[in-house]
């Protein structure tokens, strides 16, 4: 989700005269959230073997992603943030609804992969999924389900929420390139000359 969005936003922003050395000067507050976040993420890679990970791999990755939308709800100033939090939210919904797991299209997965069964997807997978084509109610349609096909890789199996987070991300990645930093901080220091040349005029 993340990558993709990051990757399409560069080259947009690129397209419209943007500056990729902008992204590093992007404010964000509690940005160290996302840090923990992912080291939450990635913990289960690094624990499975231990007989008391199991109190804590299945909820890591459900943590990880309420770490990020913390974070993303402090700097809900930045437009293209509120799409990504939404987006967020709804896998975040799927997964609290489906007992910590998502639904995924099995029908997708065997037209395009060599995988035939959800034991296999599990398999040293940081998200547990469980088949869309046998949960029940209107709920599943927040797992899995839409077909998104590329032609440079390979295509993926995407929820409405990952669909909404790709584009957040896209959107905000081509907003910061554009930001004129430079002007805004000239302008402020001007401001701040010119209150100070006057200040002293009594």
């Amino acid at each position: 989700m993340f990558l993709e969005g990051i990757t399409l936003g560069i080259i947009i922003g690129k397209l419209r005269g943007g500056r990729l050395g902008n992204i590093g000067r992007t404010n964000m507050k509690m940005w160290p959230l996302i840090i923990f976040a992912l080291f939450i993420q990635f913990l289960p890679l690094f624990i499975g073997s231990y007989s008391w990970s199991g109190y804590i791999v299945p909820y890591a990755y459900i943590v990880s992603l309420g770490l990020i939308l913390v974070c993303l709800i402090f700097n809900l100033d930045k437009k293209s943030l509120w799409i990504v939090s939404l987006g967020m939210l709804l896998n975040m919904v799927a997964l609290i609804l489906h007992k910590n797991a998502m639904p995924i299209s099995m029908d997708l997965i065997k037209n395009t992969n060599y995988i035939q069964s959800i034991s296999e997807i599990n398999n040293n997978n940081l998200i547990k999924y469980i088949e869309f084509e046998k949960v029940e109610g209107i709920s599943k349609y927040l797992g899995r389900f839409i077909l998104i096909k590329r032609p440079y890789i390979s295509s993926s199996i995407m929820s409405i929420g990952d669909i909404l987070v790709s584009i957040g991300v896209l959107a905000f990645t081509q907003a910061q390139m554009l930001n004129n930093y430079y002007h805004n901080y000239s302008y402020s220091s001007r401001s701040r000359m010119i209150k100070f040349r006057y200040s002293g005029n009594k």
